[in-house]
C-alpha cells in the first residue's frame, strides 16, 4: 500500500528532520572546532609533541637515568679505616680537595681553636705527611664532579641546539638575521626594514615557549641532582648503622674485664671490622679519644657540607647568559627588531631551598651525627674504665725519682711525721685530706678489718679482712711530693677502753690512735690477753722510731712495690683493639704512654730497697762497734763514771732497738725477696752476718750490767773527792773575799768591784759543778751532800758586791740630779731610788761587818730623803708666775730669765732652809688650780646650755618655752660652786669673774621666773583675747593685749633663732 508524498511529511521524524540536520551539523562543527583548538593547543603547549624539543628532553632523561644510581659516597671500604683514610676515599684529589675538605674545616674552626684538638690535616700529617697528602689521589669525589661537569656541558649543548633548531623551525633567528626572507616586512621612518608588529609578537610569544622549556630541564636536573644528595646520604647512614648494630649493650661494658673483647662476633652479611680506627690517649688530667668526637663529627659534616658544595656548583641553565637570546639574565633581553625586550621569566628554581626544605634529608644528616654521637658515649663509658690507670699514672707521673729517693730513706730509722688525717677525741668522723684509689684497692688487697668509725673514713672501703688494724694517712716529707699513701699499723684487739691521753704517765700516745669511741686501735667485741696492752706501752715508752714506726715503713715499700707492679699488670692486660660498632679503638698508644711510669718507679725503688737495707746494716754493725768499745774503756772521772753509768742504763734498752731494727731488716730483705728484687751477694752476707755480732753484743753488754754496783761504789769514791776538792776551792775564795780592803772607805771602787766580780764568777762555777755533783748522787741513789758554806759565801760576796754597786750608783745619780734642768726632775721616781737604797742600807748594816762606807752612804741617802718634800712642792705642776714670784720674795734671790735654775741653784740660794713657806706657796697653788678648775667647769656647762623651744599649736613662727628643768637645775649648781668659790680664802686671783658670774646668775635666775611668769599668763589670755566676740565686748583690753602680744611673739622668734641660754657668759 503506498502512501502519498504529503503524507509522510505529516510524521513527526519528518517535519523536525530540517531542524535537526541543522543543528547536527553545527553540533559537529563546534566540536570539531574545539578540538581542532585542543590539538593546536596541546601541539604548541606540549614540548614532547615538539620533534625538535622532544628529541632534546628524551636525551636529557636518559642521561639523568644513568646518573640516578651515582653517589657521592665511597662504600666500597666499610672497615677499619682512619679518618684521614676515609676522607681521602671521599673527597676530591689534588689540593683542590684538600682545601674543600681542611682548609674550609680550618676557617670555620678558627686556627687558634685546632691547637688544643687532634684535626685531620695535624693527626694525618703524623702517619703519611703533608706532602703525600697533597698528592694522593682520591677517587670517588673527583669521579662524580667530572660526570656532573660532563652532564651539565651536555644538556646545556643539547638545550641550546634544541632551541636554535625550534626557533628556526617558526621561522625566525636569534639575532634576527633571516629578516629579509620574511614576507610580512614594513618600512620604517628610518629607512630600516622591521618585521610587522604580527610577527614581533609571535616571536616573543615563541621566546617564552622556550623560556619554559629551559625551566622544564632546569627541574628535570635539580630533581636528579637531589636524588643523587638524598642516594649520598642513605647510602651512608645504611653504612653507619650497620655498624651501630654490633654495639654491645650497657650491661656487657659493665660485667666484662677490660683483656675482653666486648662486642661478639658479626654477622657474616656485615662489616667485620668497625669503620673508624681511634687510639685511646692520657692527655693531662683525663682520658680522650684520637680523633675525638668533635673533630669526627665535624669533619663528616664538612664532608656532607662538601657534598653540598658540589650539587650547588652545578648551575641552572635560565640565569645561564648563554640563554639570553632567549630570555632575560641582568641587562641582557630577547633582541626583536634589533631592539632589546624584556625580560621574558624569572631566574630558574634554587637547589639550596630544596635540600634545605627536604625533611628526609635533614633526617639522615641529624642521624648521622646522632649515630656517631651515641658510638662516642659508649666508647666513653668503656675508657671511664681506665680511670683508676689515669690516677695512678698521673700520681706516678707528679713523682719524682729523686724524692721517692729521699722520702724511702726518710722512712728508715725516723720518727714518723705527725699525720694531717686523723682521729681526734670527741670527733664523730675522719675527713682524709686525699686517699687514691689505687691505695684503696691496697688495703683491700692486704684484707685489713677496720674498727668502729672506719666505714666513714672511705665509702668504697666497706669490706674488711679478718685482722684487725687501722688506716692512717701517712704525710708527705716534702711538700713537693704530690701523694699520700695508706699506710697499716698492726696493733692487735683490744677488748677495754684505752685510758685517757693524759692519764699514761710518761707516755705520750699520738693523736691519731685517739678513736671516736675511746678505744684503742683495732678495738672489737673478741677477747684479747691483756698484755698486749703491756706490750703497746712498753713500745711507747721505747719512742716511735722502733716497731710500729718500723712496720708503717715496711708497708710504704710492700705498698709501692706491690702497686706499681699490679699496675703493670694491670696495663698488659689490656687489649690491643676494641670494636666499639662504628668505632674500632686502639689501646696500643695508651699502653705506650702509660706502661714506663711504673716500669720506672719499680727500677727507682728496687734500686733504693738494697741500699736502705745496706745503709741499715751498716748503720747497726757501726753502732754496735761503738758501743763494744765504749763499755771496754775504764772510766777515771767523776764525768766519766756519769757517762758510763748513763750508758749502761741504757745499753739493754739500745741493744732491744738494735734487735727491732734488725727485724725491721729482716723484713725488709723479706720484701726484697718476695718482691724478686736485685741484691748483691755482699749485701746478703752482711745481712746474715751481722746477728752473730748482735748477739754477742748483748751477752758482753749483760755482763757489764751485772756489774754495775762495783763501777757505782768507785764512782761513789770518785765523786765525794770532787767534793771535797770543791770545797777548800770554796773555803779559798772565802779567805780571800773577807779581806778588809774590801770593805774600806779608802779602797778603789773600780778594783774592789773588779775583784768581788771574779769572786762571784768563781763560785758560780762552784754552785753549777755542786748541783751536778748532787744531781748524779740524785741519779744513782746516793747520799746527797749539802753545801752550805758555798751560800754562806755567795751571799756574803753578793753582798759586798751590791755595796759598792749601791754606792757608784748613788754618786752617779744624785751628781746628775743636781746639774740637769730642774723642771726635767721627776719627784716620784726620785722618791723611788731613795726608798730602794734605803732598803739596801739596812741589808748592809745587818749583814756586812762594821766599816765607814755604810755610814756615810746613809748619810748621803738621808739628807737627800729630807730634800724631797721641798723639791716636790717645788715641782707642782700647779705653781704659776704669781707663785714664783712668792718663792723669790721667800728665798730673796730674783730668777733672771737666761738662767737655768738646777738644783745645785736652789740648794745655794738656800731653798731648803724656807720648807713651810714653800709648803703653804705650793698648797695655795693647788688650791687656786681647783678653784680654777671649778670655775671652767661652770663656764663649759653655760657654754652648750640651750633653751628648749616649741613651735605654739599651729600658728607660724609662733613659740614657746618648753621644759626648762635642765636649765634650772644647771642654775642651782652653779650657785652652789661659786658659793663655794666666794668662800675659799684663795679666791684672790679669781675674784673679779666670780663676782661678775653671780651677778649674772642672779640676773638670769631672776629673768626666767619673771618670763615664765608672763608666758603662762600670755597662754591664758591668748586663748581668750583671740576670739572676736571677747575683742569686740573688750576693745581696749583688748588692744592693750595686743601690744604685749606683738612683743611676746617678737621675743620668742629671737629666741628660736639664738637658743644658748646664757649668750654673753
Amino acid at each position: 500500500m503506498t502512501y502519498p508524498v504529503h503524507r509522510y511529511f505529516q510524521i513527526k521524524s519528518f517535519v523536525m528532520f530540517r531542524m535537526w540536520k541543522g543543528f547536527y551539523v553545527w553540533r559537529r562543527n563546534v566540536n570539531w572546532k574545539k578540538y581542532v583548538l585542543a590539538r593546536d593547543a596541546v601541539t604548541n603547549t606540549l614540548f614532547l609533541l615538539n620533534p625538535t624539543l622532544r628529541k632534546a628532553l628524551l636525551d636529557i632523561q636518559a642521561m639523568c637515568y644513568k646518573l640516578s644510581d651515582v653517589t657521592f659516597s665511597d662504600m666500597s671500604r666499610r672497615e677499619n679505616l682512619t679518618l684521614f683514610e676515609f676522607i681521602e676515599i671521599q673527597v676530591c684529589s689534588s689540593a683542590t680537595g684538600y682545601t674543600g675538605a681542611f682548609v674550609g674545616y680550618s676557617r670555620y674552626m678558627g686556627i687558634h681553636q685546632l691547637q688544643g684538638i687532634q684535626v685531620a690535616f695535624v693527626g694525618y700529617s703524623r702517619y703519611m705527611g703533608i706532602h703525600q697528602l697533597q698528592g694522593i689521589q682520591m677517587r670517588k669525589m673527583a669521579e662524580v664532579q667530572e660526570r656532573l661537569k660532563f652532564f651539565h656541558d651536555l644538556v646545556k649543548d643539547i638545550v641550546n641546539n634544541a632551541c636554535h633548531e625550534a626557533l628556526l623551525s617558526k621561522g625566525f633567528t636569534t639575532d634576527d638575521s633571516n629578516i629579509h626572507t620574511m614576507p610580512s616586512l614594513r618600512k620604517t621612518k628610518d629607512g630600516k626594514m622591521r618585521m610587522s608588529y604580527t610577527e614581533q609578537a609571535n616571536k616573543r610569544r615563541y621566546c617564552i615557549r622556550l623560556t619554559s622549556f629551559i625551566h622544564l630541564v632546569d627541574f628535570i636536573m635539580l630533581n636528579m641532582l637531589h636524588i643523587l644528595m638524598r642516594n649520598s646520604l642513605i647510602e651512608f647512614t645504611s653504612v653507619l648503622e650497620s655498624h651501630f648494630r654490633c654495639l654491645p649493650g650497657d650491661s656487657t661494658l659493665m660485667t666484662i674485664e677490660i683483656n675482653t673483647t666486648l662486642e661478639e662476633p658479626r654477622p657474616d652479611n656485615a662489616p667485620q671490622l668497625p669503620l673508624f680506627l681511634v687510639d685511646v690517649l692520657i692527655h693531662g688530667d683525663a682520658l680522650c679519644l684520637d680523633p675525638c668526637q668533635e673533630v669526627l663529627i665535624n669533619a663528616i659534616v664538612q664532608l656532607m657540607d662538601l657534598w653540598e658544595e658540589t650539587v650547588m656548583n652545578v648551575t641552572t641553565f635560565l640565569p645561564d647568559p648563554f640563554f639570553n637570546p632567549f630570555c632575560e639574565c641582568v641587562s641582557l633581553t630577547p633582541l626583536i627588531n634589533e631592539k632589546v625586550e624584556e625580560r621574558l621569566c624569572g631566574l630558574g628554581p634554587d637547589i639550596l631551598s630544596v635540600l634545605k626544605e627536604d625533611i628526609t634529608l635533614i633526617d639522615l644528616q641529624a642521624k648521622v651525627g646522632h649515630l656517631l654521637t651515641a658510638n662516642f658515649a659508649f666508647a666513653m663509658k668503656y675508657i671511664e674504665r681506665f680511670e683508676f690507670i689515669r690516677d695512678f699514672y698521673n700520681e706516678n707521673e707528679a713523682r719524682i725519682h729523686d724524692d721517692i729517693k729521699n722520702e724511702l730513706d726518710l722512712t728508715v730509722g725516723a720518727p714518723l711525721p705527725r699525720p694531717t688525717t686523723f682521729y681526734l677525741r670527741g670527733q664523730k668522723e675522719l675527713t682524709p685530706s686525699y686517699i687514691t684509689t689505687s691505695a684503696t684497692e691496697e688495703v683491700k688487697k692486704l684484707s685489713l678489718r677496720g674498727c668502729q668509725g672506719f666505714p666513714k673514713l672511705y665509702p668504697k672501703v666497706a669490706q674488711w679482712g679478718p685482722r684487725g688494724g687501722v688506716l692512717i694517712s701517712y704525710p708527705r716529707p716534702k711538700p713537693a711530693m704530690h701523694y699520700q699513701l695508706l699506710c697499716m699499723l698492726w696493733m692487735g684487739a683490744f677488748t677495754f677502753p684505752c685510758p685517757h691521753i693524759d692519764d699514761l704517765t710518761g707516755v705520750q700516745l699520738p693523736s691519731w690512735l685517739i678513736m671516736p669511741n675511746g678505744h684503742c686501735p683495732g678495738a672489737s667485741t673478741m677477747e684479747a690477753p691483756k698484755h698486749r696492752w703491756t706490750t703497746w706501752k712498753t713500745t711507747a715508752d721505747r719512742s716511735l722510731r722502733t716497731t710500729v714506726l718500723d712496720s708503717l715503713n715496711l708497708e710504704i715499700f710492700r705498698v709501692l712495690l706491690a702497686a706499681f707492679h699490679r699496675q703493670v699488670k694491670t696495663l698488659n692486660k689490656i687489649v690491643a683493639v676494641q670494636p666499639l660498632g662504628i668505632l674500632y679503638l686502639r689501646c696500643e698508644r695508651f699502653k705506650e704512654n702509660t706502661l714506663p711510669s711504673p716500669k720506672d718507679l719499680l727500677v727507682v725503688i728496687e734500686n733504693t730497697l738494697p741500699r736502705i737495707g745496706r745503709a741499715k746494716i751498716d748503720a747497726l754493725a757501726m753502732e754496735a762497734q761503738d758501743m763494744q768499745t765504749f763499755l771496754e774503756i775504764e772510766p777515771r772521772t767523776t764525768e766519766n763514771y756519769v757517762e758510763y753509768l748513763t750508758f749502761l742504763e741504757n745499753a739493754i734498752k739500745k741493744v732491744d732497738q738494735m734487735e727491732l731494727a734488725m727485724d725491721y731488716t729482716k723484713e725488709l730483705y723479706d720484701i726484697i725477696e718476695e718482691f724478686k728484687v736485685p741484691c748483691g751477694a755482699e749485701d746478703l752476707s752482711n745481712y746474715i752476718g751481722f746477728s752473730v755480732t748482735l748477739s754477742s753484743l748483748r751477752t758482753y753488754v749483760e755482763m757489764k750490767v751485772s756489774d754495775k754496783l762495783k763501777i757505782i761504789s768507785k764512782f761513789n769514791d770518785q765523786i765525794n773527792k770532787d767534793i771535797s776538792s770543791l770545797i777548800q776551792e770554796v773555803g779559798s775564795i772565802k779567805d780571800e773575799a773577807t779581806q778588809p780592803w774590801l770593805i774600806d772607805i779608802e779602797s778603789n771602787l773600780e778594783e774592789a768591784k773588779k775583784m768581788l766580780d771574779t769572786y762571784v764568777t768563781q763560785l758560780e762555777d762552784c754552785q753549777k759543778r755542786a748541783a751536778e755533783y748532787r744531781a748524779h748522787q740524785r741519779a744513782f741513789k746516793l747520799e746527797v751532800t749539802r753545801f752550805d758554806m758555798l751560800d754562806e759565801v755567795m751571799l756574803d760576796v753578793k753582798l759586798r758586791q751590791l755595796l759598792w754597786e749601791s754606792v757608784g750608783e748613788w754618786d752617779k745619780i744624785v751628781e746628775q740630779w743636781t746639774t740637769v734642768e730642774f723642771s726635767t726632775l721627776v719627784p716620784e721616781d726620785m722618791a723611788t731610788i731613795t726608798a730602794k737604797q734605803v732598803k739596801n742600807i739596812h741589808q748592809f748594816e745587818k749583814g756586812l761587818p762594821p766599816n765607814l762606807i755604810v755610814p756615810r752612804f746613809k748619810e748621803n741617802v738621808e739628807a737627800m730623803r729630807d730634800k724631797l718634800p721641798v723639791i716636790t712642792n717645788l715641782r707642782n705642776p700647779a705653781l704659776k708666775q704669781r707663785h714664783w714670784i712668792k718663792v723669790e720674795n721667800t728665798l730673796n734671790h730674783k730668777f733672771t730669765p737666761d738662767e737655768v735654775i738646777t738644783l745645785k741653784l736652789l740648794e745655794d740660794v738656800g731653798v731648803f732652809l724656807f720648807p713651810a713657806e714653800l709648803q703653804e706657796i705650793s698648797g695655795q697653788a693647788s688650791s687656786e688650780a681647783g678653784l680654777e678648775t671649778l670655775l671652767k667647769k661652770v663656764e663649759e656647762a653655760w657654754k652648750t646650755l640651750e633653751f628648749v623651744v616649741l613651735p605654739h599649736r599651729d600658728m607660724k613662727d609662733v613659740y614657746i618655752l618648753g621644759g626648762v628643768e635642765e636649765i634650772q637645775q644647771t642654775v642651782d649648781e652653779s650657785n652652789i660652786n661659786m658659793n663655794t668659790i666666794a668662800s675659799s680664802r684663795h679666791v684672790g686671783p679669781i675674784k673679779p669673774r666670780v663676782d661678775e658670774w653671780m651677778k649674772q646668775l642672779d640676773l638670769f635666775s631672776t629673768t626666767l621666773d619673771v618670763w615664765l611668769s608672763c608666758q603662762q599668763s600670755w597662754l591664758y589670755l591668748e586663748s581668750i583675747f583671740s576670739a572676736p566676740d571677747i575683742q569686740r565686748q573688750l576693745p581696749t583690753e583688748a588692744k592693750m593685749f595686743l601690744i604685749v602680744d606683738k612683743s611676746f611673739k617678737e621675743i620668742m622668734r629671737k629666741t628660736a633663732k639664738v637658743i644658748i641660754a646664757c649668750v654673753n657668759s
